[in-house]
C-alpha cells in the first residue's frame, strides 16, 4: 500500500506538466518572408499608400465576411497597431500575425520599403507592391550586392531588392 502511495506522488506532478502543457494554445508555425523594393515616390506618398492598402485590405476582408457572416459588429482583420509617420507601420493581421513596413527615404529621391509579413498574405504583398512605380536606379549609386548584384548605396547594411547582408568593403 505504501509503494502504491510513492508511486502516485512522484507522477502527480508529472501529469500536471503534461496537462499544463497539452492544454496550452499552439502558435502556428511562422514562415516570415522579408521584401524590398524601390519606389520613385517620396517617403510621406509610400507611407500614405501602405495605409490605404491596409484599408482596402480591410475593406475585402468585411465582404468576404458579411456573405457568410451575420454577426453584426467584428473586429477588423488587419489593424494597425504603431506608426512612426513616415518611416514604419506595424500591422496585425488577426490571421497571420505581424506586418511591418519599413520606409527608407533615398538621398537624391525615392524610397525604399521593407516589408516583413508571414507567407500567408504574400499575395497581398505582391498585388500591393505591383501596383506601386517600382524602380531600379540606372546609374550605380553606390556599392554592388554580392548576391544579386544590383547597386546599393553604400549606407546600407542590407540589399533592397533581394534582403541579402552586405559585406563591409
Amino acid at each position: 500500500m505504501l509503494n502504491q502511495i510513492d508511486i502516485t506522488l512522484l507522477l502527480l506532478p508529472l501529469l500536471c506538466c503534461l496537462f499544463a502543457l497539452v492544454s496550452q494554445p499552439r502558435q502556428p508555425q511562422a514562415n516570415i518572408e522579408i521584401d524590398s523594393w524601390f519606389v520613385p515616390k517620396n517617403i510621406a506618398e509610400v507611407y500614405q499608400a501602405v495605409i490605404e492598402e491596409v484599408n482596402k485590405w480591410n475593406k475585402k476582408s468585411r465582404e468576404k465576411k458579411s456573405k457568410f457572416s451575420f454577426r453584426r459588429k467584428e473586429k477588423e482583420r488587419f489593424s494597425i497597431i504603431k506608426t512612426v509617420a513616415p518611416r514604419l507601420c506595424e500591422i496585425h493581421d488577426s490571421k497571420s500575425g505581424p506586418i511591418f513596413f519599413e520606409m527608407i527615404e533615398v538621398e537624391g529621391g525615392g524610397t525604399v520599403v521593407k516589408v516583413t509579413y508571414n507567407q500567408m498574405i504574400k499575395e497581398l504583398i505582391v498585388n500591393f507592391k505591383a501596383h506601386l512605380p517600382l524602380k531600379i536606379p540606372a546609374q550605380p549609386i553606390g556599392k554592388n550586392c554580392p548576391s544579386c548584384g544590383k547597386s546599393v548605396l553604400k549606407e546600407f547594411n542590407v540589399c533592397p531588392y533581394c534582403g541579402e547582408k552586405l559585406t563591409e568593403s
